[in-house]
Formats: C-alpha cells, sequence, structure tokens
C-alpha cells in the first residue's frame, strides 16, 4: 500500500459523521492497520482485493472504520481486526455502510454493547 495514497486522503466529510465512541486515526495509524487488514484476509473474504484505507478506531474494541475511495461513491466497512492471518471467509468480520451519514446512523444497531 502506497503511504502517498493514505496521505492524500481527505477526512473532511467524516468529522461531522463520527460518532463519540470513535475517533479519527492519524497517517501512521491508517498505515498500520490499513496493512493489517491486508494480511488478514484470506482470498475467499468478501473484502479481499478492495483498496481499503483505515480511517477511525472504535474506543476500547478492535473495530475500525474503513473507506473504500475507489468506488465512484463512497463506502464505508466496520472491520473487526482478529490479529492474526485468516484462512476462511468468516473473518475478519465487518458491515458495510453505503456512506459516512449512513455509518454514523446505523453502526450502534450492529456494534453496541
Amino acid at each position: 500500500m502506497a503511504m502517498s495514497r493514505l496521505m492524500n486522503f481527505d477526512l473532511t466529510a467524516l468529522h461531522s459523521h463520527i460518532p463519540e465512541e470513535w475517533y479519527i486515526l492519524t497517517e501512521v495509524e491508517r498505515e498500520r492497520f490499513s496493512q493489517e487488514l491486508i494480511n488478514e484476509v484470506c482470498a475467499a473474504h468478501a473484502l479481499y482485493g478492495l483498496n481499503l484505507i483505515a480511517v477511525a478506531k472504535r474506543l476500547k474494541r478492535d473495530d475500525y472504520l474503513f473507506v473504500d475511495k475507489e468506488c465512484e461513491v463512497l463506502k464505508c466497512f466496520i472491520v473487526h481486526l482478529t490479529w492474526r492471518v485468516e484462512i476462511t471467509a468468516d473473518w475478519p468480520s465487518f458491515t458495510s455502510y453505503q456512506s459516512y451519514e449512513d455509518f454514523s446512523k446505523s453502526w450502534e444497531d450492529a456494534y453496541k454493547n
């Protein structure tokens, strides 16, 4: 993953939609967690091959918000990183959202506990 792609990523739109229990990642964190996702997903996983960028993290959890900026319409994914190489399509688990607004309105339905 090219660091320049991460450094040029504009997070302005995310600021108005970030829930209280989440925080926006630094450039170094974006690089680290984006690479971790690449390391974890196997070829059978639905996220395999997507060019995802980590942009936010849920406090006290291993849930990360990733975006696919290469889509014509921005798509978001909450991914629960496992910190190991996975061999099935079941892990890491994820939920997709159609936009930052969709994420901020709906994430608690699946993740609040």
